[in-house]
């Protein structure tokens, strides 16, 4: 998805926590699910692929919020490049889930963006603690 940017920087920033390893838990059981429901459709893999964007983009904010230095035994995205181009780097995967999602349909974007939505708001509690 980082070869989706003309500019090599981007698949860089973007790339680095997508190899650095992780389970990769949420795409398999988008995948799995899959196996329970009516026969595959096309976009499954697209679908597991949206959920995989979230998660790293969610992991890309949550090194900056936390001031981690490691993920998955690398160093963050903020460590490497600074707070604002691993924001940037959040950003940019989280866009290309919403463009992917798009392709699959409108129950998918809503879907992808409640996702978002409950992201945001549970980084909010564990910053602030229950109201």
């Amino acid at each position: 998805v980082a070869a989706d940017s003309p500019d090599p920087r981007v698949g860089e920033l973007t790339g680095h926590l997508a190899v650095s390893g992780g389970k990769r838990m949420r795409p398999l059981l988008v995948l799995l699910g899959a196996e329970f429901g009516e026969e595959w459709r096309d976009g499954v893999v697209d679908a597991a692929v949206v959920a995989e964007l979230v998660h790293i983009s969610s992991l890309y904010h949550d090194d900056v919020m936390d001031g981690a230095a490691l993920r998955h035994g690398v160093p963050s995205a903020n460590a490497r490049w600074g707070e604002r181009l691993a924001v940037a780097g959040g950003d940019w995967l989280l866009a290309r889930a919403a463009r992917l999602a798009a392709d699959l349909g409108a129950d998918m974007v809503r879907f992808n963006a409640d996702v978002a939505g409950d992201l945001v708001e549970g980084q909010l509690l564990e910053m602030t603690g229950p109201a």
